[in-house]
């Protein structure tokens, strides 16, 4: 009876404690989480992260599998653990393989009652060894020399207490593999991750990977991006994308390394793989082979591979290449392992090429000709059959054998072009921590010129290698703004033909005679903007529009495009050279502080016209309603109603959006194009504008003083009460008044801001006058004494500055150079003629150069702000005129 109640009391504690890791449906209904949330799990509890993986996860894909229980698995009382270690480069690789382990406190728990691994060394808890034994280390990534801050090694503890389920709080029947990663990069996937997974999960799973039993938890080498990881893991591996592959290896969603940190109390593990083997792996036995040619030059070339290698290395193809999508067939049943397929030296045959967009763009090339870089590892989804060319920068000649031998393993030929006009004078990249730091780099990150005539040579091989012929590259044309796109596929006998000589032809015609250059895509992420090229297909005019806010983003809308539109390879071509040529110059704007071309403003990206009093902009409103109603822009610029008609009358005096209307040219959610005297910030209340930054933006700015007398002339002049007077005409006393007391008023409310610092008020925010009744003004006051004390005070000159450089500049003294800037950034815009409105007095009037000394001093010491603007306006002015001087404009 007594053993009876002990048995009991067990199965109740064990019941109470040990159960299945969280499969996030508890989580969903807690959180009444789906899709409408994002996939983004930023700012969950730590304890709760992983639940809310699998719960993301499992809204993107409903078949990956439930967790299974492994409290239910007996094991023994000690870990069994072996481990391994494979020198390579830039570090050795380490490696260990667990059963019946434990993680608590960041950290594997080894138990080793009888103190018999790690040579005795044990911990009574994580972190509390005996004799002060620091833990040991299970398993550290190759790369880990470019990171000292121990992030990408895994640590283990070793205890004498017994492996036990009872003390699980939870435990996985899967087998785990615990992987770190340099970065969440293309090519460090395909390099680090894919291969040795599969030869792991083949020879652990008894000859093929078993998906069902497989889970994978990810860490990255630095914390900036450990902190987006997981957005990462969701947008990628569920999307077209290499990291859909993933989904071959494992039927689970795929978890990072802080989720399984915040898990509370103690995870067991039936069997966990810290890190990968890589002793078998392309890259490690490619370091031999090269480092034994360097010792020895003629010992074979690394591209140089042995059969059972070339055997092993298809397998794995192979195994990508099933079909089913991105999981499909490669998830089975849980239990199941999926049939492998058998090998074949034939090209990837449609049904067999793996499902991602840019494996398959790979699969039916014959020639790809590609820059030396990291995401050049996707030569593994290349048909055998095919060829390489590789293009290295300058000093990394002796790296190319990374590529070389991947397309020999991939049953492709290469051809590697050298030699630069720029002197190689062999010095070799070093990889380690301080070369990291110190270059090549500089000659990575940039552009580079390739000898034409070994790059032709380049492709004459390649095309010989496939068995392709050769023809003339069509002449260079010159590239118009709109860019004729033709459909259709070439045919057969062309095909080789044109997608050899498309990079030529390209490349001809962005550069000169004898060189061509190769583009550095970081050029895309320095922009920050949308790209919009016009495309006429078939007669028909579409818009590319290009994110440029990231390094690669604008490749994959390009093919996308290309694929979308049925254009043919040689269209495609001359399609990228006008991209490449519009990137190139945002590029030099950005790197001069200028902004992207706005070729068409939309609700979501609006242009705005911040309209300053007396700077010649009531003339070019007219020119933006004229504009915007051309191309049916749904468009606000108060004095105008919706068919572009002048009227003098209230709806002049709107100064935010709160009149947008279909009758005022367009509601507010369908606004595309702003203009008036508003004020910063107005586009906060656009309904379908939702970025923090500014939109694209034209100002008009005029001296200060120039500027005062012209409003002078309008608003007080011509009045009976205190006008009348030539402005030199004025007492200085009568004239200081003014600049105090007076602001215009129209329908019984305030028009401006008067004469002084107007221009940076409405900049900074501080328009608290214009459209407002005296008495609400007085009311606000009272309510809010500290804003207007600001607005009376010393305004900041230096944010006004700041903010006036996100939107392109116009000056009122140069209204030809204006018209200029805004024909380049805005070309949507119709021309603007010379005629003005609200001129005033005009040529009649004082300027700066003639109004009387005592009165031109006492503006210049209201407007301390504005003339502080004005010459940053002017400087900026100039840099424009300059960059389009440069352009040829």
């Amino acid at each position: 009876m007594r053993a009876l109640v002990v048995a009991l009391v067990a199965h109740a504690c064990r019941a109470q404690r040990c159960r299945a890791p969280p499969d996030g449906a508890a989580f969903a209904r807690a959180a009444r989480w789906s899709l409408q949330n994002g996939t983004s799990c930023f700012g969950v509890a730590p304890r709760d992260l992983w639940a809310c993986e699998e719960a993301v996860q499992r809204a993107l894909d409903p078949t990956n599998l439930p967790p299974e229980d492994g409290c239910a698995v007996a094991g023994p009382k000690t870990t069994a653990l072996r481990t391994g270690s494979r020198d390579t480069v830039p570090n050795a690789q380490t490696w260990s393989s667990l059963r019946w382990a434990s993680y608590e406190g960041r950290a594997f728990v080894v138990h080793d009652p009888a103190a018999g691994l790690f040579r005795g060394a044990v911990c009574d808890a994580p972190g509390a060894c005996r004799d002060g034994a620091p833990p040991r280390i299970l398993g550290a990534s190759k790369w880990g020399l470019f990171w000292h801050d121990g992030a990408d090694a895994t640590a283990a503890a070793a205890t004498a207490e017994p492996y036990e389920r009872r003390r699980c709080d939870r435990a996985f029947g899967e087998r785990t593999y615990v992987l770190n990663i340099l970065t969440w990069q293309v090519g460090h996937l395909i390099l680090d991750i894919l291969e040795p997974l599969y030869h792991a999960l083949a020879r652990d799973g008894g000859g093929a990977p078993d998906p069902a039993r497989t889970r994978l938890i990810f860490d990255v080498a630095n914390e900036d991006e450990r902190a987006v990881l997981g957005d990462n893991i969701a947008r990628t591996v569920y999307g077209e994308t290499p990291y859909a592959l993933l989904r071959r290896f494992t039927a689970h969603p795929i978890h990072t390394r802080a989720a399984l940190d915040g898990l509370e109390g103690r995870s067991c593990f039936a069997a966990v793989h810290v890190e990968l083997d890589v002793a078998e792996s392309y890259y490690a036995l490619g370091h031999d082979a090269a480092a034994a040619r360097a010792a020895d030059p003629g010992a074979p070339h690394p591209r140089a591979v042995a059969p059972e290698e070339r055997s092993r290395y298809r397998a794995f193809r192979d195994f990508l290449a099933r079909r089913g999508g991105a999981g499909g067939a490669a998830r089975g049943r849980r239990g199941r392992a999926p049939t492998p397929r058998a090998s074949t030296s034939s090209p990837w045959p449609s049904r067999s090429c793996p499902s991602t967009s840019s494996a398959r763009a790979l699969c039916a090339l014959r020639v790809l000709v590609a820059q030396y870089g990291s995401a050049l590892h996707n030569v593994i989804f290349l048909p055998p059959g095919a060829a390489v060319v590789l293009l290295p920068m300058p000093k990394w000649c002796g790296e190319a054998w990374h590529f070389e031998r991947q397309a020999a393993l991939s049953g492709a030929s290469s051809v590697t072009v050298w030699r630069w006009r720029w002197p190689d004078d062999g010095a070799r990249f070093r990889w380690a921590h301080r070369a990291w730091l110190q270059g090549p780099w500089a000659t990575k990150d940039a552009d580079f010129a390739v000898d034409a005539d070994r790059f032709d040579a380049g492709v004459a091989a390649a095309l010989g290698a496939v068995g392709g012929r050769r023809r003339a590259p069509p002449s260079p044309r010159t590239m118009k703004t709109s860019v004729a796109a033709r459909r259709g596929r070439p045919s057969r006998r062309r095909a080789s033909t044109r997608r050899a000589h498309r990079a030529r032809a390209a490349a001809g015609a962005a550069a000169g005679a004898g060189t061509f250059e190769v583009r550095d895509w970081r050029l895309f992420a320095e922009t920050c903007d949308v790209l919009e090229v016009p495309v006429q297909i078939d007669g028909r005019p579409v818009v590319l529009a290009g994110t440029l806010g990231h390094a690669t983003a604008l490749q994959g809308e390009l093919s996308a495009f290309c694929g979308e539109h049925a254009l043919n390879p040689a269209a495609c071509a001359a399609l990228d050279v006008e991209v490449r040529r519009r990137v190139a110059r945002l590029a030099a704007a950005k790197r001069r502080g200028l902004p992207a071309v706005q070729r068409l403003p939309t609700a979501r990206r609006p242009f705005l016209f911040l309209h300053h009093e007396k700077t010649a902009g009531s003339s070019l409103r007219r020119h933006v309603v004229d504009a915007a109603r051309a191309r049916g822009l749904a468009f606000y610029v108060p004095c105008y109603d919706a068919a572009g008609t002048y009227w003098e009358d209230y709806r002049c005096y709107a100064f935010d959006v709160a009149n947008a209307s279909a009758a005022n040219g367009g509601p507010n959610a369908e606004l595309a194009v702003l203009a008036g005297h508003f004020e910063w910030g107005v586009w906060d209340d656009l309904e379908s504008y939702d970025a923090a930054a500014p939109p694209p933006c034209f100002t008009m700015v005029r001296h200060p003083v120039d500027r005062a007398v012209s409003l002078y002339y309008e608003r007080v002049y011509q009045r009976d009460d205190i006008g009348g007077a030539r402005v030199n005409d004025l007492p200085l006393g009568e004239f200081e008044w003014l600049l105090r007391a007076f602001k215009g008023s129209a329908f019984s409310r305030y028009r401006d801001e008067g004469f002084c610092d107007a221009m940076c008020k409405n900049t900074l925010g501080l328009s608290l006058h214009r459209g407002r009744l005296p008495e609400d003004v007085d009311a606000r006051r009272a309510a809010e004494p500290a804003l207007f004390a600001a607005y009376e005070a010393d305004l900041d000159a230096g944010l006004a500055v700041d903010r006036l450089r996100h939107c392109v500049v116009g000056l009122q003294d140069d209204w030809a150079g204006s018209k200029r800037s805004l024909a380049h950034w805005f070309p949507w815009i119709a021309s603007v003629d010379d005629a003005r409105r609200n001129a005033g007095l005009g040529a009649a009037a004082e300027t700066r150069d003639t109004l009387r000394p005592d009165l031109r001093a006492a503006l210049e010491a209201c407007n301390a702000c504005d003339l502080a603007l004005y010459d940053a306006a002017a400087e900026r002015h100039a840099a424009q005129l300059r960059y389009l001087d440069g352009l040829g404009s």
